[in-house]
């Protein structure tokens, strides 16, 4: 079975008694009702509390949890894969290149424009920077159609793994946060994936 980043991070909370008492107490419920992720919080327990005595835990224990967080695929992710591959996928066609964003993805200005056109509309991206390397940029677009309304957009890596989705609300906008690098910007309109390709450079 599948589990979320939130339900990862909330079984590691509650292993480590970081929680409030109330989700103690939704965790607990949790843990009667699914014996795979009791299996889980029992190893996470065991891990902590070796930590906590300054011990090593059993051989393999920390790397099996490791590769769990690390490789569990989350509902979100499951759901876009399944998406991408039931809808019908249209490539968006750039028509404004952006100004100083691709040389070893740095950039001259503090923003950086994006203009898409496909048969379902028109996409415009501005990608504001953070202030300093630890501070994420924003992405915010705009998605412009006569008669076709987007719902949600995505953030993938260029291969199409599921980062991030955002809502898009009824003026066609939306606004999420990326570290730099390049992602494919995918967009849920009225079912098709409208894809835009995106690089987001260092501030």
């Amino acid at each position: 079975m599948g589990y979320s980043q939130d339900q990862l991070e909330a079984l590691v909370a509650w292993a480590s008694g970081e929680c409030s008492p109330e989700q103690h107490r939704e965790m607990e419920r949790a843990l009667r009702e699914d014996s795979s992720l009791r299996k889980i919080a029992d190893q996470l327990v065991e891990l902590v509390e070796a930590m906590q005595a300054h011990e090593l835990p059993r051989p393999g224990l920390a790397d099996r949890l490791a590769n769990l967080f690390t490789t569990e695929p989350s509902a979100a992710q499951n759901w876009a894969a399944a998406w991408l591959e039931s809808s019908t996928r249209i490539v968006a066609t750039l028509v404004h290149r952006p100004q100083g964003a691709l040389a070893g993805y740095r950039a001259a200005t503090t923003a950086t424009q994006y203009c898409f056109a496909s048969e379902l509309g028109r996409v415009d991206v501005v990608i504001t920077l953070g202030a300093t390397l630890s501070d994420q940029a924003i992405i915010k677009g705009q998605f412009s159609s006569h008669d076709i309304p987007a719902e949600q957009v995505h953030l993938m890596t260029p291969d199409h793994c599921h980062l991030a989705t955002t809502p898009i609300d009824g003026r066609g906008n939306f606004s999420m946060p990326a570290d730099p690098g390049r992602y494919a910007l995918v967009l849920d309109v009225a079912g098709a994936a409208l894809d835009c390709a995106i690089i987001v450079p260092q501030p």
